[in-house]
């Protein structure tokens, strides 16, 4: 069995999900799962006898009486090597009413040449299984993070046992580092600020300097629920534990608090509005329409509309541009027609379907008072075709990101292509992102 399937299976089979080798529920656990998987039972003993071990130690400093996995002959005299639990729990009721910030601190100091030496003093028939003893001391190094793993989520992201409703997200985040051995990088991570990571570029690529593999990246940046009705969409969590100054809003209160600021997050085939938003108005009774069915143009999408219409030699180029004003004006009340809309543009597509775009993005920002936004691209694989068979391989665009503050920032990124929606339609006002 390989090493992560064997972590793995140890972690399912605990009720906390992070398995713990002092407890003695979670080290029978492992006793089980290494017999089903017929390893030696010599090897099994040796190895359970070697986690069970506890020493009562005093600190020669403080003369504060403890328990550690391995004593330091220079830090400490030996009370009782290789305790029981009476002995343990008789060392703790004593020493109860002692400042323990000594020995918080030996542990931290201690911790990695307990684990050295741990290795060391082992069985050869156990050092056999390297990677099976370098996994049990991660295991024990992560206990220390697992502590004040949920308190420092709520405390730094906002990300709480509720974020994801039913589910338990503090929980699958550290279920997803852990698992992927990333657990030990994320926490020493020195998180970049918001403004640090630039106005475009690609997040995994950002992230990468973290350590953390690609597959917690990518894990993670797909991670999605609802919380309290409203739903959390991908990037949302992820921005809000990989950024310095970026939380999770409460619930009501949008996506992401930057700094006391509104950050909306939007993934791949996300919309800036309402899904399948239809036209509130008799189209035909309006302007546009009006024109539309003189010049016997039948299509749903506004933007053919528009040209088609501009082409026709025999229009009124300024009553074709009001008729689109008021349009808008209905369809998108929030936005700025005037300021993307000319007489001059309305026979180029790519300029008429920009600035429908760009009033679409205009009319979101200022109906919901948003101070920046940034768009992901959250597709994590993409459909290829070789002689007729189709397959999926990884996106490559995948984490791909522009990010800025609503009009002259945003107007850019869809002028350059680097922001893109689907076309308006009368039966659908808010279409939705096809790229980042």
């Amino acid at each position: 069995m390989k090493l992560n399937e064997l972590t793995r299976e140890w972690s399912y089979r605990v009720p906390t999900g992070s398995p713990d080798p002092t407890d003695a529920g979670h080290v029978e656990v492992l006793r089980g799962i290494l017999q089903e998987k017929k390893y030696p039972r010599r090897f099994i003993e040796a190895l359970l006898d070697r986690l069970r071990e506890i020493d009562i130690v005093k600190n020669k400093e403080t003369g504060n009486v403890y328990t550690v996995k391995t004593a330091d002959k220079k830090k400490h005299d030996i009370v009782k090597k290789d305790a029981s639990d009476a002995d343990v729990k008789k060392a703790k009721d004593v020493d109860k009413s002692d400042d323990y910030e000594d020995e918080r601190s030996d542990a931290e100091q201690q911790e990695q040449q307990q684990i050295d030496d741990w290795i060391n003093n082992i069985p050869d028939s156990i050092k056999q299984d390297t990677e099976l003893v370098k996994q049990l001391a991660r295991t024990i190094r992560n206990r220390s993070i697992e502590k004040t793993w949920d308190s420092n989520m709520s405390d730094n992201a906002n990300v709480t046992g509720n974020t994801f409703g039913k589910r338990n997200a503090p929980q699958e985040i550290f279920n997803i580092l852990s698992g992927n051995d990333d657990l030990q990088n994320y926490d020493a991570y020195d998180k970049p600020s918001y403004e640090a990571i630039g106005s475009q570029g690609n997040l995994i690529n950002v992230f990468g300097e973290s350590n953390m593999s690609y597959e917690s990246l990518r894990e993670l940046l797909s991670m999605f629920g609802s919380e309290s009705g409203r739903g959390v969409g991908k990037g949302e969590t992820f921005l809000s534990m990989m950024l310095d100054d970026v939380q999770m809003a409460d619930a009501g209160a949008g996506d992401l608090n930057w700094n006391g600021k509104y950050l909306e997050v939007k993934g791949s085939g996300a919309r800036v509005g309402k899904r399948e938003r239809v036209f509130p108005r008799q189209f035909d009774k309006t302007s546009l329409g009006q024109l539309a069915s003189g010049a016997g143009i039948d299509s749903k999408f506004i933007k053919t509309v528009v040209v088609e219409l501009a082409s026709d030699p025999n229009i009124d180029r300024e009553e074709l541009l009001n008729s689109i004003l008021e349009f808008e004006e209905i369809a998108h009340p929030h936005g700025d027609a005037k300021k993307y809309f000319s007489v001059d543009m309305l026979d180029d597509p790519a300029k008429v379907r920009n600035a429908f775009t760009k009033n679409l993005m205009a009319n979101y920002a200022a109906e919901h008072g948003l101070d920046k936004l940034i768009f992901i691209n959250t597709k994590e694989t993409i459909k290829r075709s070789v002689k007729g068979e189709e397959f999926l391989e990884r996106n490559p665009a995948f984490g791909n990101f522009v990010t800025g503050s609503p009009g002259e920032t945003i107007d850019r990124f869809v002028d350059e292509g680097l922001l893109v929606t689907a076309n308006i339609a009368l039966d659908n006002l808010d279409p939705a992102i096809a790229k980042p």
